[in-house]
């Protein structure tokens, strides 16, 4: 697996993260 892929991965589960948390913020 190249480090870029693993990093456009990373970047797309904080960003779907995100989006859940706004909205349906469980804290």
């Amino acid at each position: 697996m190249s480090v870029d892929l693993i990093k456009n991965k990373a970047g797309l589960i904080a960003a779907w993260n995100s989006v859940v948390d706004d909205k349906s913020p469980i804290n």
